[in-house]
């Protein structure tokens, strides 16, 4: 099983579009149950199956397992939003655009542990806002909490799990 993962922005309402990449299409015949599936899952297979604008394609941000260490200063910070920003810095070091160009930060390493620079941070968010940093956080978040092999290690629609 790959350390690595090649993840798209998808967290979106019918209400708010603006979370997830412009070039999925939103107004598919069955684009939302695609979408949660990808999300629990973040599998390529359920990445290629979400149905795209004609002539567009969306930026594929590489993200990598950290390390339980790595997770332990994630979650040592005092606020969500920093928790978030902190798994990007330590999880999302590259990403290829819409455009196929590839971006790489500048990544600083400690022992086992790396971690990409404040200015990483600013570029992605100023190129995909926030919401963007939030998402992929947190998908770095889920991805260290499961064991490994997990098929689906993101987060599970409420509901589907059941009581024992």
């Amino acid at each position: 099983m790959s350390d690595i993962k090649h993840i798209v922005l998808v967290h979106t309402t019918l209400a708010n579009r603006d979370g997830c990449d412009p070039a999925i299409n939103l107004d598919a015949p069955g684009v939302a149950a695609l979408l949660s599936a990808y999300q629990r899952t973040r599998s390529d297979a359920d990445r290629d199956a979400i149905p795209l604008r004609v002539g567009m394609r969306p930026a594929i941000f590489e993200i990598r397992r950290i390390s339980v260490s790595e997770l332990r200063f994630v979650r040592e910070a005092p606020t969500t939003a920093l928790q978030l920003h902190r798994a990007f810095l330590a999880g999302c070091h590259a990403y290829t655009d819409a455009a196929g160009r590839e971006h790489r930060a500048k990544v600083q390493s400690e022992g086992k542990a790396s971690w990409a620079s404040d200015e990483w941070l600013d570029e992605v968010g100023d190129a995909f806002g926030g919401q963007a940093i939030d998402e992929i956080g947190s998908a770095v978040i889920q991805w260290a909490q499961a064991p490994r092999g997990a098929l689906a290690p993101f987060a599970s629609v409420p509901g589907l799990v059941l009581v024992r």
